[in-house]
């Protein structure tokens, strides 16, 4: 019976697209070979898509009966705590599954698109193909008759840098005269990236969900000065009110109710201060939350370099 490759981890999918992606790349012509991947993951995200949902469905009915077994072990047996304990370790195992089939499934969605965008760069459609920001730096007086920069130029062919870094070295590449001993350094690591398919792909894949607008909020949050860490007072009371009423509520669901008076008013405690300084923090974590995905996309591609 064959083994559904949804099943294998990631870097064994990965490797085996890899084996595929070369041995394809050296006997098929490269439209051919951009139709063949781009079947293949239509193929694994339509095979995802089950799971996600099951999974999603899943983890939404235990997180139903952790509650219903929180609510009996309140007023019936203490029992359904451990019964409780057992849903909730159940609920994040779910999870899990879920967010690695749903990353596995975009992955292979973008991936697909991908290879439309790479046939339509290979038969020059420029209409279909993005057209990249101008360049910042100062283009050289030469390169509107060379047509390096603008629509249908060189720059907008080989369009396929995304981060910051990326297109300020394709700019200088495509600007800059390079010495003979540069020009032969590149050529080789050319020659020693194009059967690299799969990866040239996986890493245009995360370089692409990076954008430079959405760092420099966080680099304005990192730079600036620091506010909780000022206020050590309330640093300690934040922390002392959330730990005392989790432990008082749990000693309440144990059965002692004479600590149901400390978690009600450390939950109130809590609403009080996070009304008090909501203007001040809320900036702050509206910085912080929009800005994790670039930085696991450059993690992402740093091991896949590394790799």
């Amino acid at each position: 019976m064959k083994k559904d490759p949804s099943l294998d981890t990631q870097k064994e999918v990965k490797e085996k697209e890899k084996i595929e992606d070369q041995k394809n790349s050296v006997s098929l012509p490269p439209p051919q070979v951009y139709q063949e991947r781009q079947k293949m993951f239509h193929k694994k995200w339509k095979t995802c898509l089950p799971k996600v949902v099951g999974f999603s469905r899943l983890r939404l009915l235990f997180f139903i009966l952790l509650g219903i077994c929180l609510y009996f072990s309140w007023t019936t047996s203490l029992y359904f705590l451990l019964l409780g304990a057992v849903f909730l370790i159940a609920f994040f195992w779910a999870v899990q599954k879920h967010l690695f089939y749903l990353e596995m499934m975009e992955e292979a969605k973008e991936l697909e698109e991908i290879q439309q965008e790479w046939l339509h760069r290979y038969h020059r459609e420029w209409k279909e193909i993005p057209l990249p920001s101008p360049p910042e730096r100062e283009i050289p007086p030469y390169s509107e008759d060379l047509n390096l920069f603008g629509h249908s130029s060189l720059f907008h062919l080989m369009g396929l840098v995304s981060t910051p870094f990326g297109k300020k070295n394709l700019e200088e590449w495509l600007s800059i005269k390079p010495s003979i001993p540069e020009i032969q350094k590149r050529q080789k690591g050319f020659a020693e990236l194009v059967p690299l398919l799969d990866f040239r792909q996986h890493l245009y894949l995360f370089g692409r969900r990076v954008s430079p607008f959405e760092i420099q909020p966080f680099l304005k949050w990192a730079s600036g000065k620091p506010v909780v860490l000022k206020k050590t007072g309330l640093s300690l009371l934040v922390w002392f009110l959330g730990m005392g009423a989790t432990f008082s509520l749990l000693l309440d669901m144990l059965g002692n109710s004479s600590f149901r008076l400390f978690w009600i008013i450390g939950v109130f405690l809590n609403i009080l201060l996070t009304t008090l300084y909501s203007s001040t923090f809320d900036p702050i974590f509206l910085l912080l939350s929009q800005n994790t995905s670039p930085f696991v996309n450059y993690e992402k591609m740093a091991s896949l370099v590394l790799s």
